[in-house]
């Protein structure tokens, strides 16, 4: 599992984030996507848990087909 954390004192980009949770929500499951597992916060932060991709980095897996 991989924990994405961001700081809450950047109010624009915990707006962001919480937009991306619910695309992720909504793509959960698709063969093509990073598994989503939970997103959480609290006084100070935001979390979001995903899958681990071991070894692949985006670059790597994009080479493969382009």
């Amino acid at each position: 599992m991989n924990l994405v954390v961001l700081n809450r004192s950047i109010p624009v980009a915990v707006e962001d984030v919480k937009r991306e949770v619910k695309i992720l929500r909504v793509l959960s499951g698709h063969e093509n996507v990073v598994q989503f597992y939970n997103a959480f916060e609290d006084d100070s932060y935001v979390y979001i848990a995903m899958e681990y991709v071991l070894q692949r980095v985006l670059h790597c897996i994009l080479s493969e087909f382009f």
